[in-house]
């Protein structure tokens, strides 16, 4: 591996560690927020400012049966509670003639939209009709299409009270009275064999739709007529496989995108002509965002300074259901979790969860070595975060206490060891839990460590710690040992170090840091010393050796000790040490070492050269 590789190895594993959740090591949190234990989520919808509306699909004992249940919070989605007035009604709702459906289908809501915070829809696929509530969610009542055709909602467009939907019957249906009544759009260009897949409307007359096997329309009256638009792929074959068209999103009169089987295009004429754009690289780890255009409507865009902010530089962000729940906060929804984006950035990943009591406790003990689920623990009471601390809930009690650790395994199952030495295992995230056959923490994480390399990882958690690093290259023409030391306390973090085989020989007496610059070291060093090596696939004289001696009570005498060594060659090493995202150069092929990720995590904390 080359320097160079190594530096960009270091930078990626030290940007992929959050910052402001690793402050303080054991956080305290609120042990009264408890999640709402629903199968999915369903929809969800903003009615006001302060009311937020969430559609989910709950289990209903003793048949197990799935029941829809209205969730609201007036917190912007931090709490939740069940209206069970509404839910009620909506039941009563859902209840379709078994003739309005296809096969084994059962109703579904795929939109969810309030005009007013007294007027709201749903649609999905619910027979040949949608669900609409008059009086702000406390009852809902069945819409009827002017046909009988059972029609599964492709998409759902409105500008003002006019309202337009499409899907798999081919036909169009229009309300211009929000909902409370449809019309048939007798110039439809679509059938059930080419279906209208979506719509994009710019005002309440001016709107485009595409359709399943490539075909792309335009109005200028509402739907009433509609003309064929030139696409840059030839008419579909009477039989046969045709382009797909997934995707319409309309900025301006002139400026549109499409997505579908053929690629993403960009259209800056009107439709006249057409320019393939597949994904830039910058859009790999860009954030949705919400961009309002002309005339107050909103859509979700992939944020970027490029081009200023221009309108037609905005890239829709097609493929992921996404909705705008304010002028710059969007959610996405993920089986059950809801992913908050505020001004771009990711401020909460949860599923729905209560109240909670408004008192904080510290924990006993955190666990943060997967990414996407940190776990903690007070007493035999659990604790989960989807959002790397920022928010909390509990999920259930170990049978014993107090407990010495708690882990998580790759396929997510939770496994906790008490201070008998009794392991217990949970596979639904601690609501239940069995005993565990587990003989030690090192045994059931997944991951291939010895229990001295498990100890390491007390490191993340530790109000104090010591750590020594010896690295350097030993063989044929290289014999070379640097080291570092660092001491972190509650008050205070503080490196040391001599690099004397550096070009220009680097020595450290002491160099202050902060507890959030030593806690994201610590991180990373534990994820260097910990993952997963592979093969670098190639041989050399010389060899990368780095040796760990570690303490976690730094009082008492108990150390502990690692050493490393790796052949001191290999290729690029592109993927992340830390967080879920393996960037682009990823692949099984690639080789990584302990040694020589501990060695260049040491060399640039010396140099300072750490984000």
């Amino acid at each position: 591996m080359t320097r160079g590789a190594s530096v960009l190895l270091l930078v990626m594993l030290w940007m992929a560690l959050p910052s402001g959740a690793l402050a303080s090591p054991r956080p305290s949190v609120d042990l009264g927020v408890r999640e709402l234990k629903v199968e999915k989520l369903m929809a969800i919808s903003r009615r006001t400012d302060t009311d937020w509306w969430a559609l989910a699909e709950v289990k209903v004992a003793p048949q197990m049966w799935l029941r829809q249940v209205v969730y609201r919070s007036a917190d912007s989605g931090r709490s939740w509670h069940e209206d069970r007035a509404s839910s009620e009604s909506l039941s009563r709702s859902l209840v379709v003639p078994s003739f309005l459906f296809e096969k084994q289908y059962s109703p579904s809501v795929d939109f969810f939209v309030w005009y007013t915070p007294e007027i709201g829809l749903m649609a999905g696929y619910l027979g040949a009709a949608v669900l609409r509530t008059s009086d702000g969610g406390r009852s809902w009542h069945s819409v009827a299409f002017p046909r009988q055709d059972p029609t599964w909602i492709y998409d759902l467009e409105r500008a003002g009270p006019r309202t337009w939907i499409c899907g798999s019957s081919g036909t169009i249906y229009r309300s211009d009275d929000s909902g409370a009544s449809w019309l048939e759009l007798k110039g439809t260009p679509f059938t059930s064999e080419d279906r209208c897949m979506s719509l994009s409307f710019l005002d309440a007359e001016r709107g485009w739709a595409a359709g399943m096997r490539g075909s792309l329309w335009a109005t200028k009256d509402g739907g009433t007529t509609w003309r064929r638009i030139e696409t840059p792929w030839p008419p579909a074959p009477a039989r046969g496989p045709a382009t797909m068209l997934r995707e319409v999103t309309l900025l301006t009169p002139q400026v549109a995108w499409l997505q579908g089987s053929a690629g993403r295009f960009q259209t800056t004429d009107g439709g006249t002509t057409w320019n393939l754009r597949p994904p830039a690289p910058e859009e790999r780890d860009a954030s949705p965002r919400v961009t309002t255009l002309a005339g107050g409507r909103r859509i979700i865009t992939w944020e970027s300074s490029k081009h200023g902010g221009a309108v037609h530089a905005r890239t829709p962000a097609f493929g992921e259901p996404m909705t705008v729940m304010g002028a710059d906060t969007l959610v996405k929804v993920r089986g059950r979790l809801l992913h908050t984006l505020r001004g771009g950035r990711l401020v909460r990943t949860s599923p729905l969860t209560t109240p909670g009591s408004g008192a904080l406790t510290r924990l006993d003990g955190l666990e943060t070595a997967k990414p996407t689920t940190w776990t903690g623990w007070k007493g035999a009471q659990v604790m989960l975060s989807h959002d790397q601390g920022r928010s909390w809930f509990s999920v259930g009690r170990v049978p014993e206490a107090p407990l010495r650790s708690l882990s998580i395994t790759e396929d997510d199952v939770l496994v906790a060891w008490a201070q008998s030495q009794r392991s217990f295992a949970s596979s639904d995230f601690g609501l239940t839990w069995g005993q565990s056959t587990a003989e030690s923490p090192a045994l059931a994480t997944g991951v291939p460590l010895t229990e001295q390399e498990y100890q390491l990882h007390c490191l993340l958690n530790a109000p104090e710690a010591a750590v020594k690093v010896r690295f350097g290259l030993v063989g044929c023409n290289a014999d070379e040992e640097n080291h570092l030391a660092l001491e972190v306390s509650n008050a205070r973090a503080l490196l040391s170090g001599k690099y004397p085989a550096r070009k220009k020989p680097l020595t450290v007496q002491s160099r202050v840091l902060s507890p959030d610059e030593a806690r994201r070291f610590l991180r990373a060093l534990v994820a260097a010393a910990t993952r997963e090596e592979k093969p670098l696939g190639c041989e050399s004289n010389s060899r990368y050796r780095a040796v760990l001696e570690w303490s976690c009570s730094p009082g008492s005498s108990v150390r502990h000790s690692l050493e490393y060594e790796a052949e001191a060659c290999g290729p690029r090493t592109h993927a992340t040490l830390v967080g879920e995202a393996m960037v682009a150069g990823d692949s099984e092929s690639e080789g990584y070492a302990r040694a020589l990720g501990v060695h260049d995590l040491a060399a640039r904390a010396l140099e300072g050269t750490l984000p």
